[in-house]
């Protein structure tokens, strides 16, 4: 740990929970502009498992890195956390009480708490209440010590519902210092539950997530900057690999065209290898055209059932990004060529193929014809256990409603969706041009500049 510096220059702490933030921030030009300033220094607090990757990839003069334990939560406050994660009412959040592939269904005694929790403290006095007992938890010391040697003039939390950064907002707030926080992706503000702790002032990417931390965080408008997407800013640039390289790059025929199937992994999608399964019998029994090849590109952050990949050989199977600690999903990093390589495998995709995921936003910028998959695969599941309940849940209904994607309900569907597409591309694209402009809201590839800037305002 050390302090050093010239007396006049400020220093922004920065907290990189995890490898989606580093992927939204440090991988970005948003870390590259900070560190740019002479009179500014940056100290990213990170866990102790990154600290020494992100000092080699990350560190200069301007840029810090300063490693702590990522959780150290008490038995007590999980407990806390889970009460606050159900305070509000959202369609997501009501569809996840009932169960669901991401969380088990409720049982009486903790229905019965919860609605009485939503009952009388969903509302702006209960939840300032909640906010000023979250306060009660404090901090630890080491992230105190970190306070005492950099004296920060602004501190700047990336993702407003982590556990660490929570740690450090209380940090900060105890000590008067000016705070800035994120909302790290679109759907974090309508399914994590009550946001625990307010910085002065909040970056969100769209008017619709401006909206809900006004609506579901007792956020003033005046206190929300509406900055666009700093990770999407490449997919607006021009890009300097080819096609032709690209599908050289993963042993692709460059004279078929490319369906980009992604695979959200087994927590998100338990069944996701049927759909695998469906579509290489559809490309063998010719119910496909024959001038088309699958790209399947599986989540990084989640375990899939990689172990059948050798049995799929009409398919190519890749993982864009790496991990830190080998076996341990929960490290997962994206490098610079990952992501690009992510975003050329949308680029230069005829037809993608996702699960409710963020691609039907990146799919859009390009403007390719997208299937949602909204059933397990062989079999039939019931609703409260379905993958087809998040076509409902909050932050997807702007796309189900926009008329710029399918979902496909079974495996018919989603053959005669893919032939329907594969012929007709041009399907959708007004509808795929009106989530651009409310998922993305700029177009202009330089969100991470803006972002930077409304920052530096206030240091």
């Amino acid at each position: 740990m050390r302090a050093g510096g010239s007396k006049n220059m400020k220093t922004i702490f920065l907290v990189i929970y995890s490898g989606f933030i580093s992927k939204n921030l440090l991988r970005t030009d948003v870390l590259r502009l900070l560190g740019n300033k002479q009179d500014v220094r940056v100290v990213l607090i990170v866990s102790k498992s990154r600290e020494e990757e992100y000092r080699s990839l990350f560190g200069s003069e301007h840029v810090l890195v300063e490693g702590v334990e990522s959780d150290t939560t008490t038995f007590l406050e999980r407990l806390w956390i889970k009460f606050t994660n159900n305070v509000i009412e959202t369609d997501t959040l009501r569809i996840q009480r009932g169960g669901g592939p991401l969380s088990p269904r409720m049982g009486l005694i903790k229905r019965l708490i919860a609605f009485l929790s939503r009952t009388t403290l969903n509302n702006s006095l209960g939840h300032a209440l909640l906010r000023k007992i979250d306060m009660l938890f404090g901090g630890r010391q080491e992230i105190r010590a970190l306070f005492d040697t950099y004296r920060p003039s602004l501190v700047f939390v990336a993702n407003l519902f982590s556990v660490l950064d929570i740690e450090v907002l209380r940090e900060a707030k105890s000590r008067s210092v000016y705070t800035v926080g994120m909302i790290k992706s679109w759907d974090n503000v309508t399914s994590k539950g009550l946001v625990r702790q307010l910085p002065n002032k909040v970056i969100v990417h769209t008017e619709i997530m401006r909206e809900e931390m006004h609506r579901f965080a007792d956020m003033k408008y005046e206190d929300i900057f509406v900055s666009g997407v700093p990770q999407y800013d490449m997919y607006f640039a021009p890009d300097r690999m080819s096609r032709e390289e690209f599908f050289k790059k993963f042993s692709l025929d460059p004279y078929k065209r490319l369906i980009l199937l992604l695979e959200p992994g087994l927590k998100l999608a338990p069944h996701g290898h049927e759909i695998w399964d469906i579509v290489e019998k559809a490309l063998e029994r010719k119910q496909l055209p024959e001038d088309v090849q699958v790209l399947v590109s599986i989540h990084p952050a989640y375990k899939a059932r990689e172990d059948l990949i050798p049995r799929h050989k009409k398919l190519t199977f890749v993982r864009f990004g790496y991990r830190l600690v080998e076996g341990n999903y929960k490290t997962w990093e994206f490098s610079e060529d990952a992501a690009a390589d992510l975003m050329r495998a949308v680029r230069h995709s005829d037809l993608v193929l996702t699960t409710f995921s963020t691609m039907n936003i990146e799919a859009s910028i390009f403007d390719k014809p997208i299937i949602n998959i909204a059933f397990e695969g062989y079999q039939k599941l019931p609703y409260q256990k379905s993958i087809a309940q998040y076509k409902d849940y909050t932050h997807l209904q702007p796309i189900v409603r926009s008329g710029g994607v399918k979902i496909a309900n079974s495996k018919e569907e989603l053959i005669a969706q893919m032939n329907e597409l594969l012929a007709n591309p041009a399907w959708g694209s007004a509808g795929r041009s009106d989530i651009v402009d409310k998922e993305c809201v700029y177009r202009d590839g330089k969100s991470s500049e803006r972002l930077v800037k409304f920052v530096l305002g206030h240091v």
